[in-house]
């Protein structure tokens, strides 16, 4: 499970399971967030592509290297807005979940040190590769 996580918030991101056969296949995943160790956000769902999966590792990683000083990104359904920027010392996460049943928006902040983030990344890339096919799958 990718972890990413300050004093107070946790994000948990967990790549399980292809939905599906196509080139891009959604990926059943486990969101959750967590505020001083208690579940304020749980997901499982076909959250994200393969491909959107595979840009946030490359694009955090480029954050690393300096190029560029942000990452943001979009998904659909659910709509995620992640913004990951760089600061002075460390980074700022800002995740956005809207739920277009209630139109209400799920805001959190999170800062993080480099060392947190290669982590992250490093847990990401070891989850994706591990992803299992559907068992509906021939």
């Amino acid at each position: 499970m990718a972890i990413i996580s300050d004093l107070t918030i946790q994000l948990e991101l967990l790549p399980r399971k292809y939905n599906g056969k196509e080139d891009d296949p959604f990926i059943y995943s486990f969101l959750g967030i967590s505020r001083n160790e208690i579940p304020v956000f749980n997901l499982l769902a076909s959250l994200l592509l393969k491909s959107e999966y595979e840009k946030i590792v490359n694009n955090l990683s480029l954050l690393i290297e300096n190029k560029p000083q942000s990452f943001y990104f979009e998904s659909i359904e659910p709509f995620i807005k992640l913004h990951v920027h760089k600061q002075t010392k460390g980074y700022k996460w800002v995740i956005s979940i809207v739920d277009y049943n209630d139109k209400e928006e799920f805001k959190v902040d999170i800062l993080c040190d480099e060392k947190d983030l290669h982590q992250f990344i490093d847990d990401l890339s070891k989850e994706l590769s591990n992803v299992q096919p559907s068992r509906y799958l021939p």
